[in-house]
C-alpha cells in the first residue's frame, strides 16, 4: 500500500472505499482478528508437543513393534553423538595448532631477540672501530 494516512470517510454501502492517495481499496478489518489469532496460536502450542512426542504410526511386522517417531529420536541421538565425537576431535586438533602457533611465536620472539642484540653488537663494534 501506499501509506496515506488520510482519513477515512463514513463508510457508505453502496461505495467502494479507495485510497485518495494511491486508489487502493479499502477495507474494514476483520472483527476480534487478534483473538482469533492468539486462539489459533494456544491451540498449535498445545498440538506441538504431542505431535512431537507421541508415534505418528505403529508397524508390528511379525511379533517385533516398531515406531517412526522412536526411530526419529534414535536417529538424532545417532547423530548429536556423531557430532559430538567431530567437535572432540576439532577441539583437540584447535588446542594441537594453538600449541603450535605458541611455539612458533616464542621462536619468532626469541629470533628477533638476537637480531636485535645482534644488531646492538655491531652498533657497539661501529662505535668502537671509528674511535
Amino acid at each position: 500500500m501506499c501509506g496515506g494516512r488520510g482519513g477515512r470517510p463514513p463508510q457508505v454501502d453502496a461505495v467502494e472505499l479507495r485510497c485518495p492517495r494511491c486508489l487502493a481499496h479499502l477495507h474494514d478489518r476483520k472483527r476480534n482478528s487478534l483473538i482469533r489469532t492468539s486462539a489459533l496460536l494456544a491451540a498449535a502450542v498445545l498440538c506441538y508437543v504431542p505431535a512431537n512426542l507421541l508415534p505418528i504410526m505403529t508397524v508390528v511386522n511379525l511379533g517385533a513393534q516398531q515406531s517412526d517417531t522412536e526411530n526419529a529420536r534414535d536417529e538424532v541421538r545417532e547423530r548429536r553423538t556423531q557430532l559430538d565425537t567431530q567437535v572432540d576431535a576439532l577441539t583437540a586438533e584447535d588446542e594441537e595448532i594453538r600449541e603450535e602457533l605458541a611455539a612458533l611465536s616464542a621462536n619468532v620472539d626469541a629470533q628477533r631477540a638476537e637480531l636485535e642484540e645482534g644488531e646492538g653488537a655491531a652498533a657497539e663494534a661501529e662505535t668502537l672501530r671509528g674511535k
